[in-house]
């Protein structure tokens, strides 16, 4: 297996750079690829700031890559969880953060609107402070 930065992952769904994304669909085809949390948070940064993606193409994306050959994403139920708040509303980084707290069980925010998104199935128990 190896793990994949942004841009093999941005090749691998916009496709706009034909030698990048045969040598990206190589890699795919012959090698487990993995895709971690900060990897996926910066390719959702990446596909609305520079390709104006609208969050429901970014969703779809996302959807899709698991089914992209051999592509494994990092903690695939959180990131499950973290697109389905995602496709209602907020950030994604902000739900990926959350699923990263997973271990540690609680994660504290300023944040009213997270909090009330997060829902009762969380991976970690969103706490508002102050």
């Amino acid at each position: 297996m190896i793990a994949v930065d942004t841009n093999v992952v941005v090749r691998l769904i916009v496709a706009d750079d034909e030698g990048q994304l045969m040598a990206a669909l190589d890699l795919v085809s012959r090698d487990d690829a993995y895709v971690s949390l900060t990897v996926l948070m910066e390719t959702e940064w990446v596909l609305r700031s520079r390709y104006a993606y609208s969050r429901g193409a970014i969703h779809a994306a996302f959807d899709a890559l698991p089914a992209l050959l051999r592509l494994h994403v990092e903690a695939p139920g959180d990131v499950a969880w973290a697109l389905k708040r995602y496709a209602l509303g907020g950030e994604l980084a902000d739900y990926l953060h959350i699923a990263s707290a997973r271990t540690i069980g609680r994660f504290a925010s300023f944040e009213k609107k997270l909090a009330d998104r997060a829902d009762p199935d969380s991976p970690a128990t969103v706490e508002l402070i102050g």
